[in-house]
């Protein structure tokens, strides 16, 4: 058995996926002979959900693996699967402990950590902007925080002029205000993009 979770179980649209291709996979016979059966428990985008659900999962249903597992993980849901001798794959968090083969190489990340995000895009500014006021706007929590600190540690000769956290698309539109006032001319965001899609495609730049 394979287990997950997701914001809505099974009928995540990302853990739909994992599911329907299980089912054409056991159609043709399974892995070796084995069919193949993906437990996904619903997580209802809350983090402190995550915990009691692996061990439900690990000590209950005495899964092989967890696969595809969609939003927050955190150090402490990873350091127990690893633990644990539980492969955690394809971990669907921006959370660095999901990538540290050295520390724990039971857990398998897909997507790129949040620092590692933040240093991308701050090179890319300081290769294009170079000279330039910038402004970060970040979601206040960790995510947020450690795509700002990615950001500063690479985005050198340019001026960040504001860093900004942000909660909501009101805080977006301010934050947007506040830098053209302050004659940023580029703004770096680590915020989910119903916050600040909004309050940018009103923006005259």
């Amino acid at each position: 058995m394979l287990g997950g979770w997701a914001p809505g179980g099974a009928r995540n649209p990302v853990a739909a996926g994992a599911v329907a291709y299980f089912r054409w996979l056991n159609a043709r016979g399974g892995v070796r002979g084995h069919r193949i059966v993906y437990r996904v428990l619903d997580d209802r985008n809350d983090r402190r959900v995550v915990p009691s659900l692996v061990h439900r999962l690990v000590q209950g249903d005495a899964v092989f693996a967890v696969f595809g597992a969609v939003g927050a993980q955190g150090t402490a849901v990873t350091g127990f699967l690893d633990s644990a001798g539980v492969p955690d794959v394809f971990a669907g968090s921006g959370c660095s402990c999901v990538n540290e083969p050295a520390r724990m190489p039971e857990v398998f990340g897909w997507p790129l950590g949040d620092v590692r995000e933040g240093k991308i895009l701050g090179a890319y500014v300081a290769r294009h902007y170079a000279g330039e006021k910038i402004a970060v706007a970040y979601r206040p929590d960790a995510a947020g925080r450690n795509g700002l600190a990615g950001f500063v540690a690479t985005a050198r000769g340019v001026r960040v002029a504001a860093k900004v956290a942000v909660a909501g698309p009101a805080g977006a539109a301010a934050a947007v205000h506040a830098a053209k006032a302050v004659g940023v001319t580029v703004i770096g965001a680590f915020t989910p993009a119903r916050v600040t899609a909004k309050p940018a495609s009103r923006s005259r730049w």
